[in-house]
């Protein structure tokens, strides 16, 4: 079962403020693989959702092969109107519907904790990957990041978020088991001063936060009416919260083999 059925919501998912800049870590790859012509290599995203991220990559690499690949076909659709000339295809990350070796550089960002098989996920992120291939995986840590202001009124979400993410190691772990090598990871830590009634905006609009999605009905409009009681008992300068979050990347290298690029 998905954690969330991005099918009922995707008319409402798609805003611009999700959309993403040039992947960092694609041109950080290109740059070390001078052999492999940016303009001729396969790029893979795992979860693509609307599309945004595999968009702004292509801007800059247009001749690109780029797939995206998400279970949902209200999200698919919406992708290919972003960019009709991505390979836009349904499946899920436990089975992608891909050859061996096919894709030069795969990433997934805040996706993965949708997906229940991490194992057969990362195995197949491997898989699919030509020698030399990258992997690359974006998301929250809520192992390292407990001060978040969500989880202090929806608790429930981080109960439910330490069910479906791993700890960084696990997930270094996992990768090491697959047989990547040369794994770097990296914690990015955001401290700051969170205006509860800005939050409340945010928490109304439930479809844009995949915890406040994914928890019942019944323990999200409880945390809205904590919000609403932290509202009132506050005044002019106690309607702020400390929050934190983290976020995590994990990059990772398939070994030298068979099946590389040029």
């Amino acid at each position: 079962m998905r954690r969330i059925d991005y099918d009922k919501i995707a008319h409402l998912y798609d805003d611009p403020v999700r959309d993403h800049p040039l992947d960092e870590e694609l041109v950080v790859f290109f740059r070390e693989h001078p052999s492999l012509d940016p303009h001729r290599a396969c790029v893979l995203d795992i979860g693509c959702g609307t599309g945004t991220q595999l968009a702004a990559d292509r801007a800059v690499y247009g001749d690109m092969f780029a797939v995206g690949v998400d279970p949902s076909l209200g999200m698919l659709h919406i992708a290919h109107g972003r960019d009709p000339q991505v390979c836009w295809v349904q499946g899920g990350g436990e089975a992608l519907p891909f050859r061996s070796r096919s894709f030069d550089y795969v990433c997934t960002q805040f996706c993965y904790h949708h997906i229940a098989n991490k194992v057969a996920f990362i195995q197949e992120a491997f898989r699919v990957l030509t020698s030399q291939g990258r992997f690359v995986l974006w998301n929250l840590d809520p192992w390292s990041m407990d001060g978040w202001i969500l989880y202090r009124f929806f608790p429930s979400a981080r109960l439910l978020d330490r069910n479906d993410f791993l700890p960084t190691i696990a997930l270094v772990d996992l990768l090491r088991t697959a047989g990547f090598a040369t794994i770097r990871t990296e914690k990015n830590y955001l401290l700051s001063r969170e205006d509860i009634r800005q939050f409340q905006t945010r928490a109304a609009r439930r479809h844009h936060i995949s915890q406040l999605m994914a928890i019942s009905d019944e323990e999200y409009a409880q945390g809205l009416r904590q919000i609403d009681a932290s509202i009132a008992r506050g005044n002019p300068t106690g309607w702020t919260l400390d929050s934190e979050t983290c976020l995590v990347r994990l990059v990772a290298d398939k070994p030298d083999g068979h099946g590389s690029f040029p």
